[in-house]
């Protein structure tokens, strides 16, 4: 470990590992010294779409994480520092959470950096750094022509499973470009079964290298857009909600634009439009029942009221909890996971109708 330098630890995504090293040189500036990132291996082609040869790679469990950032709540030179505003104070997520400041500038205030900061464009086209076989591509993907290639990537890991574009919608635009003649290349993990025929087992270079190379890309929010977002000749980016857009959209995150990508914000209120929904109670105000409401009060929808089993204290909505006498709403959109058969029984019986949020983002 060098004196004079900083390690900055990446614990988490691949989008997380492009901010760091697109604000390396910030980080630099501000504090006199070289900064070392340290990354997952899986992740290794971040550094080198930044031309950054100095760095380490390691894995770190949750625990040794909290340990270091306990010990290092602020860069130390020499030490190893958890470059991740999770490890941040509260306050700071929150203030996050309620749009008070952006994603980068969540990053900055961490990192001890000024804020207002977009990342630097990467240094090169991912294609031309990722460590792939070309042959072996061609062979797991079944066709030479990437032109003809659609790549959807439905993964967005940072939002629940209640909140994310459901399969179904992502399922009908696979049909789509197959019948108008695209080879279709699905990068899904945790729906792997929903997309059998098409999914490909790719390592993030595969899919790096195939991001700026094929015809067409449709994804949701994700990392990999971060990186393939620079060289990218047609790629559409699709937001859950307002919310995630206001906090993640690449014009926001990214100093050079590339017109070539667009990005798409699922309108909620359309959706529960489009099922005769009128107005709305909330259950659950956790972070997603959070993004919602900001989501819906963005796009004018009645919001009635709000459920959850913690007392709100914002105070500028009524707030019950599951087990009072309910205002009648057109519908209650539950935002949680888990329970949801046991709080449709409740509702019922108080003759509320009741609807999940993961049928809203099915898309009709």
């Amino acid at each position: 470990m060098r004196n004079d330098a900083l390690y900055m630890i990446v614990p988490y995504g691949i989008g997380d590992a492009i901010i760091l090293c697109g604000l390396k040189n910030s980080i630099e500036a501000q504090y006199g010294m070289k900064v070392i990132p340290v990354i997952k291996p899986s992740h290794e082609i971040v550094v080198r779409v930044y031309g950054i040869t100095d760095y380490q790679i390691m894995v770190l469990g949750e625990k040794e994480l909290h340990r270091i950032s306990k010990k290092n709540p602020t860069p130390v030179p020499g030490e190893y520092f958890v470059a991740h505003p999770a490890f941040a104070n509260k306050q700071l997520d929150n203030a996050f959470l309620n749009h008070e400041i952006g994603f980068v500038d969540m990053f900055c205030r961490h990192l001890g950096i000024e804020e207002g900061l977009k990342i630097d464009k990467l240094l090169f086209d991912p294609k031309d750094v990722a460590a792939i076989n070309e042959d072996e591509l061609q062979g797991k993907i079944g066709i030479s022509d990437y032109k003809k290639v659609l790549l959807v990537a439905p993964e967005l890991k940072s939002a629940s499973e209640a909140e994310r574009v459901q399969d179904e919608w992502f399922e009908r635009i696979i049909k789509d470009y197959e019948n108008r003649g695209y080879k279709v290349i699905v990068n899904a993990d945790a729906h792997r079964n929903y997309y059998e025929k098409q999914v490909v087992d790719l390592s993030l270079d595969e899919l790096a290298y195939l991001g700026t190379r094929v015809g067409k890309i449709i994804a949701a929010r994700s990392g990999f857009c971060d990186l393939v977002y620079g060289y990218a000749s047609d790629m559409e980016i699709f937001y859950p909600n307002k919310a995630f857009y206001d906090l993640f959209n690449m014009k926001q995150i990214f100093a050079n634009v590339n017109t070539k990508v667009s990005e798409n914000i699922v309108s909620i209120s359309e959706q529960l439009t489009k099922r005769g929904i009128k107005n709305v109670a909330i259950y659950g105000y956790g972070n997603v029942g959070r993004r919602i409401r900001y989501s819906l009060e963005k796009e004018k929808f009645p919001i009635r009221y709000l459920i959850d089993k913690q007392r709100i204290e914002d105070g500028v909505l009524p707030y019950y909890r599951c087990d009072d006498a309910l205002p009648m709403v057109d519908a209650v959109l539950i935002t949680i996971s888990d329970g949801v058969d046991d709080v449709f029984s409740i509702l019922a019986a108080k003759g509320l109708k009741a609807i999940r949020l993961a049928d809203v983002m099915r898309l009709l």
